[in-house]
């Protein structure tokens, strides 16, 4: 095969490019081009603004005439024992990027974008003005905000700002967000990062990307408007870093819309199709949106590889429809592309057999991304002179049947990387085996094998080790005096027998001994030492056991009892630091897989009846299946800012009545007028307007709701847009025949669907299947689950 020359391509590039159709918004950085200027103006800013280093004791001392107003920058300052420090207003002509704690005490004008790193903290004693603001971290602004164009904020620990805040547009995803005075043309708040609505917003020229499946075109959006905010052009600066480049450098045509719509659509005749990508001024995403198609003639497929846009053939090696011929043809375009090609079901045997053979390491590596590989294929790839390829496949094929040979060609590999993709899911390895990763491992993989030995999802798929044996491996762990780390050991205990547990940690002191029962507490299932802990004066203790997913039901309710009545948090002058432990005692109950539910509505109703509600209390919202009683308590709730959450931010899976679904509210204008028409029916008129929306966000809401007729339901799960027919699957009414016939698409079907556990054994057994290896352990993970809470009830 006659492979143009190029460099190896990075683990994962293959399967997340920009136009790989999700709609989902990952982490966002500073673009690749603007690196250079962003590092010297780093560089200058130290020089110049003269920063010090100080101990987390003088930021204190520095910081303490504003944490009177605002406690929570106590928090932030105890994270770090170093601190960088600049005192005096400060202007940056360029970007900037934070990577050490820092307090700045003054103000500050960025002319470009600010970041922050995902290990430092920043505190501006003063007022912030930016181009854009990104935040992967904790910020905090004591003075007003001001961006020119966006505020993004990706799952940081906290932004909060004392004063007024100015943006274009602002979206927080899953991050704790605290702002008083806010002015803004765009807001979005989002726990599922779904931003492509936000970024059509601020840019024009964005290349837009929409949801599919394997068996169906891309779905496009509802009433999508190309936006055109001439000031938000240079937004393109910032790149998403798992699927490439966004933003185009030039303003999209006027035509896109309807041209997207035109390759999407089913009426478009294969004779239209050869007219539009016969011409050369054709839009990328429109050839690249094209090239997924099932009904392309020979000609459209020739004249899409023509165009040798790397998309576009990306989509087409991708495509279940494309001709053998043409796969191999466009195999031998680049690796890069041979990797699609590999990845494709259709792929010929022959041609993964090149790949697996070839001397040039860059096809190897394409062939890693099959899923067809023989054993024989997979053995002699886990044996390759490249050890990015051994683990590129270790990668791919962990949680399946790994040979002997294959085990043994890794186990004594000198990159430990190479030895965690051997044990991550491999149920196959031996208890001799265990024993020389241990031996021969650094600190970092005996970490490993120990949490692999000890995962809860585990537990049900070990093949070559007895639990006897495992317990052994773990028990000499514990005993060897060449392990050095005493928080391993602990932790390895852990997964030992009480007596077990008793005799090796005889010799321990106080200290250690504490330790061992904070450790116990959380995963312990002996019924004795789950009573005793419960009944400790140590605070900590019963704080730790509520997460215990093996509790009884009567120690749920007596932990609980442990928490202040409404009534003395109401009466408390600082109710969070006088009930600390209880509240995070409720915290960890709330969160707890095998809660009971009248624990859980306990713990609701004493969130929606305090006054100021604990920060846990917005926990709430994300559970799965509230009930009527539990949504009213929320969206009632004493506290302004819960019940606001409330009413905005709850899963459509909890909208259990028409009262709850009418508060719902929705930044698409469209879907808000359709549901004020909706508001006006009631009963089976209501849920059946619903079912049958034009908004596939109201479809998903019906789809999920358990008031919505079977009828409904089935006629929903073969709906247009297929996110709404996977909803479907949620729904407890779904009839129960129907479900046993589905894949498993998602964790969340897996964990919110009561299968049975005799129908999840038989399927993790059956390699017909092909379940992703995640959802394997989400199942291993829900019967192991389910297994703790047999044995709680038998308590």
């Amino acid at each position: 095969m006659n492979y143009f020359s190029t460099p190896k391509i990075a683990a994962g590039f293959l399967l997340s490019t920009c136009l790989c159709f999700t709609a989902t918004m990952p982490n966002v950085a500073i673009a690749q081009k603007n690196k250079t200027n962003v590092s010297s103006a780093k560089k200058s800013t130290e020089k110049s603004a003269q920063m010090v280093l100080i101990s987390s004791d003088k930021a204190t001392v520095i910081a303490k005439k504003y944490m009177a107003k605002n406690p929570e920058l106590a928090k932030i300052l105890a994270q770090n024992k170093d601190w960088s420090y600049y005192k005096g207003s400060l202007n940056i002509n360029q970007s900037y990027i934070s990577e050490l704690p820092t307090i700045f005490e003054g103000d500050i004008s960025i002319d470009g974008n600010l970041s922050d790193a995902k290990t430092s903290n920043l505190i501006i004693l003063g007022n912030l003005k930016v181009k854009n603001l990104l935040s992967h971290h904790s910020i905090y602004v004591t003075g007003n905000l001001t961006a020119s164009d966006l505020i993004y904020v990706s799952n940081n620990d906290l932004l909060r700002v004392d004063g007024k805040v100015k943006a274009k547009a602002i979206a927080n995803e899953n991050s704790q967000v605290v702002i008083k005075d806010l002015t803004a043309t765009v807001i979005k708040n989002d726990e599922n990062g779904n931003y492509d609505w936000l970024y059509r917003a601020i840019n024009p020229g964005l290349l837009l990307h929409y949801g599919s499946n394997q068996s169906s075109l891309p779905i496009a959006p509802e009433n999508i408007v190309l936006n055109k905010f001439p000031s938000y052009k240079n937004v393109h600066e910032w790149v998403i870093q798992k699927e490439g480049e966004f933003f185009r450098e030039k303003i999209a045509p006027e035509s896109l819309l309807q041209d997207l719509k035109t390759a999407m659509s089913n009426k478009t005749s294969p004779a239209e199709i050869n007219k539009i990508v016969a011409n050369k001024k054709t839009d990328l995403l429109i050839n690249a949106t094209l090239a997924l198609r099932s009904d392309l003639s020979l000609e459209a497929q020739n004249s899409l590889i023509n165009t040798s846009e790397y998309f576009v053939l990306a989509n087409l090696a991708s495509n279940l429809k494309t001709p053998t011929p043409l796969l191999i043809k466009l195999a031998q375009m680049s690796p890069e592309i041979a990797g699609f090609v590999a990845e494709n079901p259709n792929c010929p045997d022959s041609l993964l057999a090149e790949l697996v053979n070839s001397d040039n390491e860059d096809e190897r590596w394409a062939a890693t991304y099959s899923k067809k590989l023989t054993p024989q294929q997979i053995d002699a790839l886990t044996a390759d002179t490249d050890e990015d390829i051994r683990l590129a496949v270790l990668d791919r094929y962990r949680g399946k049947p790994l040979s002997a040979k294959a085990i043994q060609n890794n186990i004594h590999h000198k990159n430990d990387e190479v030895k965690m993709a051997l044990i991550e899911g491999n149920r196959y390895l031996t208890a001799a085996d265990y024993e020389t990763l241990i031996k021969e491992g650094n600190a970092d993989l005996q970490w490993f094998v120990v949490e692999h030995l000890l995962d809860s999802s585990m537990h049900l798929a070990f093949k070559n080790t007895t639990s006897t044996e495992r317990e052994n491996v773990l028990k000499n762990l514990v005993k060897n005096s060449a392990v050095e780390s005493m928080d391993l050991k602990f932790f390895a205990l852990t997964g030992l027998p009480r007596a077990e547990q008793i005799e090796l940690s005889k010799d321990f002191n106080s200290m250690e001994k504490d330790f061992l029962n904070k450790k116990l507490s959380t995963t312990t299932t002996d019924k004795d030492l789950i009573k005793q802990y419960s009944q400790s004066e140590k605070k900590y203790i019963v704080r730790e056991l509520a997460s215990n997913t093996a509790l009884p039901p009567a120690i749920q309710l007596q932990l609980f009892s442990r928490a202040p009545s409404a009534a003395q948090f109401n009466a408390s002058a600082d109710a969070e630091d006088e009930f600390k432990f209880e509240i995070e005692t409720l915290h960890y109950l709330l969160v707890n897989l095998n809660l009971e539910k009248n624990v859980r509505t306990s713990i609701i109703e004493f969130c929606a009846s305090v006054n100021t509600s604990p920060e846990f209390c917005e926990k709430a919202i994300q559970l799965f299946g509230l009930t009527e009683k539990e949504i009213n308590l929320l969206t009632k709730a004493k506290d302004s800012n819960l019940k606001q959450i409330a009413l905005t931010g709850l899963n459509a899976q909890n909208y259990a009545s028409q009262e709850a679904i009418q508060l719902f509210e929705s930044n698409n204008s469209a879907t808000q007028q359709e549901l004020g028409i909706i508001k006006k029916q009631s009963g089976t008129a209501f849920w059946s307007s619903l079912a049958k929306a034009k908004s596939s966000i109201l479809r998903k809401i019906a789809a999920i709701n358990h008031n919505t007729s079977i009828e409904d339901l089935t006629q929903l799960r073969n709906d247009k847009d297929p996110d709404v027919g996977l909803e479907v699957l949620l729904n407890p009414n779904y009839p129960k025949n129907l479900l046993i016939q589905e894949k498993f698409y998602n964790i969340n079907q897996i964990r919110n669907i009561q299968y049975t556990d005799a129908f999840l054994f038989q399927s993790l057994g059956n390699p017909k299947l092909d379940i992703d290896f995640e959802v394997q352990q989400e199942i291993r993970w829900m019967l192991w689950l389910r297994n703790q809470k047999k044995k709680s009830l038998a308590m």
